[in-house]
């Protein structure tokens, strides 16, 4: 059984996760693991095109996702794919990495991951920075909704899994999380991560947040300078192809629309997300006063 690397994604995502991967193929020349992207549409025919060497990209169906519905105002279907996704190759791959597309990849080696002992556990992952220090009175109570506490390990960020297969298997995680998400829509706050952190409460090792810097807050954009994290995880609404309130650097940015002139994918001007967004914002303020 090899290792892989994997991104999960709809149409809306496809390009920044085959960015992402054509920039793992660059940093690991000699790697040995497979990189796969998993896309809840069609793939795009000019994608062989643009693939690095050893990258590849198929559609993965849901099936029946009627529970769905709970979820259907706010996010795409694809933000459970990778559960599919994961169930689907558990039994191709030893280890599997999981990323969301909205990262970008600075240095090191993912091989070394790949590598890591994770003892009795089932996934390796990064604490959540809502649980870096010590939690909110309100999250504290949902943390424990979830069965989530300080003694089970606390709650993880699911943008990055470092996943044991045969334990995943084994332990039936993803029906387990399915399960919650359909029978307790109201604790999925954060969608499938909440039910994640559910499924894996106890199950998981906690690793190195440079392996998942999330970069939604303005305090830890800031420091990404100064820890100089392997991986930068834009984890708010704000991303390197949409940043309307200009909040990330053009370090980040200027790859990305790059990578759109090269491909054909159509950027939006963040002049443009920045007028789309103003009337919210305002009216938000409004209600506020």
């Amino acid at each position: 059984m090899s290792n892989a690397l994997i991104f999960c994604c709809d149409a809306n995502y496809f390009w920044p996760a085959a960015f992402a991967a054509n920039r793992v193929a660059f940093l690991s020349p000699d790697r040995d693991f497979a990189i796969r992207i998993f896309c809840s549409d069609p793939i795009p025919e000019d994608f062989p095109r643009h693939a690095a060497r050893g990258v590849t990209a198929e559609p993965l169906s849901m099936g029946d996702f009627s529970f769905f519905r709970e979820f259907s105002d706010r996010i795409s279907n694809a933000a459970f794919l990778r559960i599919f996704a994961l169930d689907r190759i558990a039994a191709d791959h030893k280890r599997v990495i999981y990323y969301d597309a909205d990262v970008a990849f600075r240095h090191g080696d993912l091989s070394l991951l790949f590598a890591l002992d994770l003892g009795d556990k089932t996934i390796g992952a990064v604490r959540d920075t809502a649980d870096w220090a010590a939690p909110s009175e309100k999250n504290a109570r949902y943390f424990s909704a979830l069965g989530v506490s300080a003694a089970t390990g606390g709650y993880f960020n699911s943008g990055f899994l470092l996943v044991d297969t045969l334990r995943w298997q084994a332990q039936g995680i993803g029906a387990t999380t399915l399960r919650f998400i359909a029978e307790h829509p109201e604790l999925c706050r954060f969608n499938d991560q909440s039910a994640l952190n559910h499924a894996l409460a106890g199950k998981w090792a906690e690793l190195s947040p440079g392996w998942n810097w999330q970069a939604g807050k303005p305090e830890t954009m800031a420091l990404i300078d100064t820890r100089d994290p392997q991986v930068v995880h834009f984890n708010a609404r704000q991303k390197p192809w949409r940043d309307g309130l200009r909040t990330i650097p053009a370090a980040f940015k200027d790859p990305f629309r790059d990578w759109g002139r090269t491909v054909g994918w159509s950027l939006p001007d963040d002049n443009d997300v920045l007028s789309a967004i103003r009337p919210r914002r305002e009216a938000a303020r409004a209600q506020e006063k």
